[in-house]
């Protein structure tokens, strides 16, 4: 089963989708005309449901659908921004997180806000939760001050359920740019075991996609074909059963009348 979700905010009103074979079906939600209502995201549970991160009563919450009915969580405690989540990501537990400026866990009884990945000028843009106290995070932070254009420098850091830790060093294929997102790939999603595949750009060498596997102990880097053009990659999907993935993006450096999409399979 595929979900979507198209349109935001008080200027519009945010639908939730979805494909049932033949066609894209609008799926009524509660909230769905009350003004500012906002969904941002939308992530599939095993079960076929789907958890929607979004914006609901002046709270960021998370929206719980199975096909029949749908149902908001509480929001989220203490949220330090009104702006909308950027994402929701699923646990192999079924824990849904909220990311955004505020990063939360939903275990579907309560919210446990986890602390903010340290940094200057930090944005995570993607986590990876493995388990509760094995969570990857990935962004770009600016650091202070700076050029106008000035690059962010690379996030890549992990949680193991009080603080986070940076990744960083001489291992790493590049440190000036950013990681837009991050998905399990593989089999295997055991905590501290499970593979992973991390995407974003690289300042220095963008004519090609930058990634990042995970094998279960340590970070290497790889590059995606060259085909003459710049890119950034903003999405990755794992292929369920390999160890490939597929990634979407888009040329960087022309127009927006000459930017072209960019899909990738790895593996």
């Amino acid at each position: 089963m595929v979900w979507a979700v198209a349109g935001a905010g008080a200027a519009g009103v945010a639908r939730l989708l979805r494909w049932d074979g033949a066609g894209w079906q609008r799926v009524p939600y509660p909230g769905e005309e009350t003004p500012g209502t906002e969904l941002t995201w939308a992530e599939t549970a095993d079960d076929g449901s789907v958890w929607v991160a979004g914006r609901f009563e002046d709270g960021t919450r998370l929206l719980h659908h199975d096909g029949e009915a749908g149902r908001w969580t509480p929001p989220v405690p203490g949220e330090s921004t009104a702006e909308a989540p950027g994402r929701v990501r699923l646990s192999p537990s079924g824990e849904a997180h909220l990311v955004g400026r505020d990063l939360a866990r939903w275990d579907g009884q309560g919210w446990t806000v986890l602390p903010a990945v340290p940094g200057i000028r930090l944005v995570v843009t993607d986590l990876l939760p493995f388990a509760p106290d094995d969570v990857w995070a990935v962004g770009g932070a600016f650091g202070v001050g700076g050029p106008p254009g000035k690059p962010p420098g690379m996030v890549l850091a992990r949680f193991d359920g009080s603080a986070w830790s940076h990744v960083s060093g001489d291992g790493l294929p590049f440190s000036v740019g950013a990681l837009q997102t991050v998905c399990a790939v593989g089999t295997g999603r055991a905590p501290g075991t499970g593979a992973a595949l991390a995407a974003g750009w690289d300042f220095w060498d963008d004519s090609t996609a930058p990634n990042l596997r995970w094998d279960g102990a340590a970070w290497s880097g790889e590059r995606g074909e060259a085909n003459g053009e710049d890119v950034t990659v903003r999405d990755v999907c794992g292929v369920p059963g390999t160890g490939g993935a597929w990634s979407v993006g888009h040329t960087r450096n022309t127009g927006p009348e000459q930017t072209r999409f960019r899909i990738e399979r790895y593996g």
